[in-house]
């Protein structure tokens, strides 16, 4: 009887833990506009997103996402949350798809209340798909798309301004509930393996006395 309790407590604390095992489950869309307000630049604007995988909606102060060591300081995201920032400009579409220090890589993001303010990317930037002459890099909020020599194309220095951000479509069915981590169902079937080990033990037992 005290193993047969033990083992239900166990069983019953792997459910719960289960249950309310968190899971991320909010992928937030940023749209950016990019624009030439000097007017010397051959391109006349573009547009891009940016996307993240967030545990919820970014809350209020500041917070940024950068490549560290160790935990996230207060404020800081992991560079796991960031998933890509595409962009096309004048015909020439670039991506960027991870946090760090090297070519095609974003350094930093910055955001304030949510919105995004500030955009760093690391090395010479992203080169575009379908020109490898075309670079794009983007420095706090302003970015110059660099281009190989003689290079002829959209060279010129502009500004970004970036919406507010939006759950992505494919999320806003389940927008907490996520499909739980691969741990949380360990948990779960190991939990529902004990219950079925528990009810066999009582009916062999029940055989047994009668």
């Amino acid at each position: 009887m005290f193993k047969s309790s033990i083992l239900a407590a166990f069983i019953a604390t792997g459910l719960i833990g289960a249950a309310v095992a968190p899971a991320k489950a909010v992928v937030v869309n940023y749209d950016v506009t990019f624009a030439d307000p000097d007017g010397n630049g051959p391109l006349t604007g573009g547009t891009g997103v940016l996307q993240l995988n967030l545990p919820s909606l970014l809350g209020s102060g500041f917070t940024q996402i950068y490549p560290g060591s160790g935990a996230p300081n207060s404020g800081t995201l992991p560079t796991s949350d960031f998933v890509s920032l595409s962009a096309t400009l004048d015909g020439y579409s670039f991506l960027f798809s991870s946090i760090g220090n090297g070519n095609g890589q974003i350094a930093s993001l910055q955001f304030n209340n949510g919105w995004l303010t500030d955009i760093e990317t690391a090395g010479a930037g992203a080169i575009s798909s379908s020109n490898s002459s075309e670079h794009l890099q983007l420095h706090g909020s302003s970015f110059d798309q660099v281009l190989a020599y003689p290079g002829n194309g959209a060279n010129f220095t502009g500004s970004f301004t970036a919406a507010s951000p939006v759950v992505a479509a494919a999320s806003v069915a389940t927008p907490v509930a996520a499909v739980p981590e691969p741990s949380t169902w360990a948990m779960m079937i190991l939990g529902f393996c004990g219950l079925s080990f528990m009810a066999y033990r009582r009916r062999q037992n029940g055989a047994a006395r009668a």
